[in-house]
């Protein structure tokens, strides 16, 4: 009998699992993919997408051309619920998938902290796809961003070189926390020279039409709130009965398998591996461990483990006017790395093409 493998997202890992399988498909396996969307963008190359550096097209991964590729059917759908004890996926409008061995990579959303958001338009960032759609038609002129990570201080300065006025609330923990002193001093004469607003000392915790609230009782003139402070897991995953860490993450070992359920395996945001941070660079990583293991698991193989590197090269974008290279306690800036960021980028794309 054929072995039923469904890989459940189109995430980062999935697509390189997906690249690595039409190379070496599983002897016997039947392979489906379920994405609601065809095409991924790459979020490494978003920020550039908004500041009008690259087109949409340019910055995505077709995966139900990966697909193709790797002759699996693709099914064009949002799953809702995964039942494991009859191993099957139902998906919006009724359609059940079944599965032998599932592979979850669905990605997280951006984390709301506002408490109560009336009449404000509140965009968050991932799932990247709507996200990209509602910024087309966003008329705004005053933007907030809540969350100074890399993430965030990439999307406000590339925001304000298209021409929106930006305030990035950086709260409580500061301008770009992980980094650092040379890194963020580096970073927020960066912004201040694009006119970007660092908010700094207190966090937001509500919003009403046209205004940010911060906790300290001040309050910061938006047109709209992006959500750009970090993820919480999808509906899909907090309804599955598989254990998950204390943000409700699902749970994997080092082989990326669930320690109560050796069929299901999971990677990316979605997935908690104690040492991982929620990164896209770990998810890139974590593809070439899952494709072998997945093989591995349905050909009666060895599985082996994901290391996690300690430290990575982080490089925060101001395009046109440089960038920032961030790794472990060293930092440096100027345009060549923003070069070497668009090589890195490009190349990185290129490979799924």
């Amino acid at each position: 009998m054929a072995k039923r493998l469904v890989l459940l997202g189109a995430g980062h890992a999935h697509v390189e699992a997906l690249r690595r399988l039409s190379n070496a498909r599983p002897d016997g396996a039947e392979l489906t993919v379920i994405s609601p969307y065809t095409h991924v963008p790459y979020t490494g190359m978003i920020p550039g997408v908004v500041a009008g550096r690259y087109a949409l097209a340019e910055a995505s991964i077709d995966a139900a051309g990966l697909a193709a590729r790797a002759r699996a059917v693709f099914v064009q759908a949002r799953a809702v619920a995964v039942d494991r004890a009859r191993r099957i996926i139902a998906c919006e409008g009724g359609d059940e998938i079944p599965y032998d061995l599932l592979s979850i990579n669905v990605g997280g959303l951006a984390r709301n902290p506002l408490a109560a958001s009336g009449g404000a338009a509140v965009l968050a960032t991932k799932p990247v796809e709507p996200f990209m759609a509602a910024l087309g038609d966003l008329g705004a002129p005053a933007l907030a961003v809540i969350g100074a990570g890399f993430g965030g201080i990439e999307l406000a300065a590339a925001l304000r070189h298209r021409g929106a006025e930006v305030s990035l609330i950086a709260g409580r923990a500061g301008l770009a926390p992980a980094a650092p002193a040379a890194a963020r001093a580096m970073i927020e004469r960066r912004l201040t020279a694009r006119g970007v607003s660092v908010i700094a000392g207190a966090d937001a915790v509500a919003a009403r039409a046209g205004r940010v609230v911060l906790a300290d009782g001040r309050e910061i003139d938006a047109g709209a709130i992006i959500l750009a402070a970090g993820v919480g897991p999808p509906a899909l995953i907090a309804s599955l009965d598989l254990p998950k860490d204390g943000r409700g993450f699902l749970k994997v070992g080092a082989t990326l398998q669930s320690p109560a359920d050796p069929h299901v395996f999971a990677a990316g945001d979605g997935a908690s591996l104690q040492g991982v941070d929620k990164a896209g660079v770990y998810a890139v990583r974590q593809g070439p461990v899952l494709a072998g293991n997945l093989r591995a698991a349905l050909e009666g193989g060895r599985l082996r483990s994901f290391h996690p590197q300690t430290d990575y090269l982080a490089i925060v974008s101001f395009w046109p006017d440089g960038a920032v290279a961030v790794r472990g306690r060293l930092a440096a800036e100027g345009r060549w790395a923003d070069r070497w960021k668009e090589w890195i980028d490009r190349r990185f794309i290129e490979q799924y093409r």
